[in-house]
């Protein structure tokens, strides 16, 4: 039976389950950009490679991590017990730091990564007219983004534009996307990069935030279960 609780402890015991909802949200935030990043990376797989999959996979799984440690909150807060309270705040801070690595990892690989895609998109055109797979992932490219070549659709032969390259046929090099895809792809994947720095520096700004209420709520509640 939980031990019924002074007005202070009342508002502590809200401020914690207001912590461990923001959780809740933050989860399901991370989910829902992992989920949607992860489609869109899965669908250019062929230029990008399977290694992008890994910081939304990441993102995801601490999704999760979050939903059920907010859970574990609430139930030792419902409880209140202080030994879950405590065992839910390690984790919490655990989790902080964590989403903090993957945070500034995303930021620092950002660069990096985008190079290997830039040089991916350029050894894919080079390989256009030898290599059927090259060819395949360049048009399938060309098509999603609206872009031609490389840098440019000089990337390829004159009179040897693919027809990839433009909205209507014939295609050549005056009608052809302006844009170059090492570019688009590497800019549309920098967006995403950012787009997740952003949800794990938040998510881990909602988990400190739960851990500061966790602490003074399990620190009073112990002191008044002594006085009992």
């Amino acid at each position: 039976m939980p031990p019924k609780l002074t007005g202070e402890l009342k508002c502590l015991k809200g401020l914690h389950v207001l912590g461990c909802i923001l959780l809740i949200i933050a989860g399901i935030c991370e989910l829902i950009i992992g989920a949607i990043i992860m489609i869109w990376l899965g669908k250019n797989l062929y230029v990008l490679g399977p290694a992008f999959i890994t910081i939304p996979s990441i993102l995801l799984g601490l999704g999760f991590v979050c939903i059920i440690l907010a859970i574990l909150g609430l139930y030792g807060c419902a409880r209140a017990n202080e030994c879950i309270l405590k065992t839910y705040t390690a984790l919490v801070i655990l989790l902080f730091l964590v989403e903090i690595v993957i945070a500034i990892l995303t930021s620092v690989e950002s660069n990096r990564i985008e190079s290997g895609v830039e040089m991916s998109v350029n050894l894919t055109i080079t390989d256009y007219y030898d290599n059927e797979i090259a060819k395949q992932k360049a048009d399938e490219m060309q098509k999603t983004f609206t872009c031609c070549g490389a840098n440019s659709a000089l990337d390829y032969p004159i009179n040897k534009t693919p027809d990839t390259c433009c909205s209507q046929s014939p295609c050549n090099i005056t009608n052809a996307f302006q844009k170059g895809c090492a570019k688009e792809v590497s800019g549309y994947l920098e967006q995403k990069m950012l787009i997740m720095s952003i949800t794990s520096f938040v998510c881990s700004a909602v988990a400190l935030f739960s851990v500061g209420f966790a602490c003074l709520f399990f620190r009073d509640l112990g002191q008044y279960t002594k006085l009992q």
